[in-house]
């Protein structure tokens, strides 16, 4: 073997040898998932009224509200869901004209606390009843 290719091997042997002592294996780490939490909340909107339910959302993730056994049976009222303080309750998507099964989507982007109102947009004649259903993370 020549002077270059003793040179050579010996530059190369250090560095398979290093290469070969590190076997690092990672194990992955797998998200946390949790169940989704589902909720009914149940009302009363009066006359020119309104009612707002408060939540808190553990983690990041896809809120739904479905508005739904609204009686009198074709009531139409105005439903919303948006972020909160524990006071006020910030619209973020608002149906103004919300019947039985009007749904509303949000992405929580972290966890926090949420909020959804209900509130007479002038078409009541009188109480209604409600329920809403939620879903979130």
């Amino acid at each position: 073997m020549s002077a270059l290719g003793r040179l050579t091997l010996l530059a190369i042997v250090p560095l398979l040898s290093a290469a070969c002592g590190r076997s690092e294996v990672s194990t992955p780490t797998m998200p946390t998932i949790t169940a989704p939490i589902i909720e009914t909340l149940t009302g009363r909107v009066t006359v020119n009224g309104a009612q707002t339910h408060f939540f808190e959302a553990t983690q990041s993730g896809s809120i739904l509200a479905v508005l739904g056994d609204i009686s009198p049976d074709g009531t139409i009222i105005g439903f919303q869901m948006g972020t909160a303080n524990g006071i006020l309750c910030t619209a973020v998507q608002s149906v103004d004209e919300a019947e039985e099964g009007t749904r509303i989507v949000l992405a929580a982007s972290a966890a926090g606390s949420l909020c959804v109102r209900v509130y007479d947009t002038g078409s009541l004649t009188g109480p209604a009843n409600y329920a809403i259903y939620l879903e979130h993370p």
